[in-house]
């Protein structure tokens, strides 16, 4: 992975419980919030988004997918 953003250091700093991987994206449920929000993807470039999914996605679910 390349290098975090500062926005993912600290959200990685709260250790989020990490859901699951799907085509190395990495799905974090978030620390404060858990599953009142969605899940937190860390992206393959070390930005930290909103994935909008509330599961860990499936790779088909993943296809065409681009955070």
């Amino acid at each position: 992975m390349k290098n975090l953003t500062e926005n993912a250091k600290k959200f990685l700093a709260k250790k989020p419980l990490l859901i699951g991987v799907v085509m190395g994206y990495k799905f974090y449920e978030h620390p404060e919030l858990g599953d009142e929000t969605d899940l937190k993807v860390l992206t393959l470039d070390g930005r930290l988004v909103s994935s909008g999914y509330y599961d860990l996605p499936s790779t088909h679910e993943m296809m065409g997918i681009s955070f």
